[in-house]
């Protein structure tokens, strides 16, 4: 009996030794492995871009095939996903084939390196000096979707880029109506093209309310075209005083019952293209960039593109900016 009891107490003190050691190597107290990278990218709906500056707008005339090597190279050191450009409609009007062909390049690394490709097709920059009538934007807009989505079958194509704003190439100035008028009739286009290219309107947001009003306008009447993919808002700012997402925040409901998705087609910092590539701004760069990844990720955009890539420097000398942003894009 008294063995029998003895026994017992050292079965329970055995027990008991046991139990502390379980605790003591619980799962959230054993070791773990040095954690692998986290998988790009960092969020579940964000897929990450940066525009590629010598091959849009008036650059194009400048560029050469080695300017728009090298950043290509920057963007894919950064981590990118996808290229931006915005083309200048006067390649095409002059049948430049020396510039067409760089653009061609372009799409042919992107597809060779997995990369997708986001066009916006605004305009002529020669239209800014020597405005056209909106019948002949018309039918200009019309004409270029049509060769941009044939020739290239761009992965998305910005339609409106800042429409009562940046788009300032018609004399008299287009209505916000009109602006939805054609949107819908060139993601028509676009589609017919080519079905799978992403279509996407791009609204400048702006504490100037005139401005904003018009671009809200706009936006809300192009929500009822069923060729429309998505919604875009250019914000530019910081993280603090200048945060211009709440003026967003509103619109999101009507974005997503509509069944469009959410982009960030142009985003950067308040030092904008006025700050040297020095890294002299870069707290306030890297600070704004945390800030609008984790906006975007918790309002579910798709995509989202880093403007004025210059301020990277190159792969020669990157800045503390490129490698700040490195890292937010990477997590």
């Amino acid at each position: 009996m008294r063995s029998t009891t003895l026994a017992s107490i050292f079965l329970l003190i055995l027990l008991a030794f046991v139990f502390v050691q379980i605790r003591q190597y619980s799962p959230e107290k054993i070791p773990l492995p040095i954690p692998l990278p986290i998988p790009f990218p960092p969020t579940q709906s964000v897929k990450f871009g940066g525009w590629i500056q010598s091959v849009s707008y008036n650059n194009i005339w400048q560029a050469t095939k080695e300017t728009v090597d090298v950043e290509l190279k920057t963007l894919d050191d950064l981590g990118v996903q996808i290229y931006s450009i915005h083309p200048n409609y006067d390649v095409f009007l002059r049948n430049d084939v020396d510039k067409i062909a760089l653009l061609d390049y372009v799409f042919e690394q992107a597809k060779a390196k997995g990369k997708l490709v986001q066009i916006s097709g605004a305009g002529a920059e020669s239209w800014r000096a020597n405005k056209i009538t909106p019948s002949e934007f018309r039918r200009f807009y019309l004409e270029r979707a049509e060769i941009y989505t044939k020739r290239w079958q761009p992965w998305a194509f910005e339609i409106l880029q800042e429409p009562n704003g940046w788009m300032d190439f018609t004399n008299p100035k287009m209505t916000p109506k009109q602006w939805a008028d054609l949107s819908a009739e060139v993601s028509a286009v676009i589609k017919k093209s080519n079905p799978s290219t992403v279509t996407l309107n791009a609204f400048i947001v702006s504490t100037d309310m005139n401005l904003w009003r018009d671009e809200v306008e706009t936006m809300k009447l192009t929500l009822k075209d069923s060729n429309l993919d998505a919604v875009g808002f250019d914000i530019y700012g910081n993280a603090g005083q200048d945060d211009k997402t709440p003026l967003i925040e509103p619109y999101i409901p009507v974005i997503k019952q509509a069944g469009k998705k959410l982009w960030i087609p142009e985003t950067w910092g308040r030092g904008g293209p006025m700050i040297k590539a020095t890294g002299e701004n870069a707290a306030a760069d890297i600070a704004f960039a945390k800030h609008i990844v984790e906006w975007a990720d918790k309002n579910e955009v798709e995509g989202l593109i880093w403007f004025f890539t210059m301020l990277f420097g190159s792969p020669e000398n990157y800045t503390e900016t490129f490698y700040g942003i490195k890292g937010v894009i990477s997590g």
